[in-house]
């Protein structure tokens, strides 16, 4: 199931041009920056290929050095996310339990936090990065809980 979602999400990413701040984003990123460097190379090559007549050098023994980098296919972009999501679970599981142990014991702070969560997401329909990256005291409650409780190494 999480293997059509990501597909689906890579699919839909790519035909609708959509640029998120994300892991899966920057894989997708670092795979067409390598097809633009193997068509940069290929053209490369092939006008390395050609004499001072135009005519062409056959170099069959030569191996090309385009195929010296390898990109992450479909397969391992997917691999990875799900990779990054099982290493992530734990420790996000643990820092929300803390933040929400926190805003528990300490009710002030909890109606801070959602006066600003409610006066941030009146200018949005949906909770997302633009609109998370807006709130400041959210960002502050998360460092407490952080300082207080620091994760284990």
């Amino acid at each position: 199931m999480y293997t059509i979602m990501t597909t689906y999400v890579l699919n839909y990413n790519q035909t609708n041009f959509l640029q998120r701040v994300d892991f899966l984003q920057l894989m997708l990123n670092a795979h067409d920056v390598y097809d633009e460097y193997v068509k940069n190379k290929e053209d490369e090559e092939d006008a390395d290929d050609k004499d001072e007549n135009g005519g062409e050098y056959i170099k069959e023994d030569m191996p090309s050095s385009v195929n010296s980098c390898k990109r992450l296919s479909k397969d391992e972009i997917i691999a990875q996310s799900i990779v990054f999501l099982v290493a992530g679970y734990g420790s996000i599981h643990a820092a929300m339990s803390l933040v929400c142990y926190n805003l528990a014991t300490n009710p002030e702070t909890q109606e801070k936090l959602q006066r600003e969560i409610d006066e941030v997401m009146c200018n949005y329909d949906a909770v997302g990065f633009e609109a998370v990256s807006k709130m400041t005291y959210l960002d502050m409650v998360i460092s407490e809980t952080f300082r207080i409780f620091p994760p284990h190494r």
